[in-house]
């Protein structure tokens, strides 16, 4: 029993140590960006090109956000969950423009 507890409580820090992780790079990428216009790094003529990145990792932290809501409704069984096809090329695709970004 007590070594159920341990692990149970390693696994919880574990988890809570990569959300933090998965939340705080794209917000470093939002905030590095931003700063860069506001103290004139980035050029405007480039501006429209770091908040294109800027406005896709507010909807990718969007979505973590929602994923624990969904997860969190799901362990207190207050969410069925339903299948259904995805376009795994775009998604892809998306991921790959996302790295992408972050390289440059």
């Amino acid at each position: 029993m007590a070594s159920d507890l341990e692990q149970l409580e390693s696994s919880r820090r574990s988890f809570v140590a990569n959300v933090s992780h998965e939340l705080k790079t794209p917000m470093t990428t939002i905030g590095g960006f931003i700063d860069g216009m506001l103290d004139g790094t980035i050029p405007p003529e480039k501006q429209s090109y770091y908040l294109s990145t800027v406005s896709s990792e507010i909807k990718r932290l969007s979505r973590m956000v929602v994923s624990m809501l969904n997860l969190s409704k799901i362990e207190a069984g207050q969410l069925d969950l339903k299948f259904a096809p995805v376009d795994v090329q775009s998604l892809l695709i998306e991921s790959t423009l996302n790295f992408e970004k972050q390289i440059e």
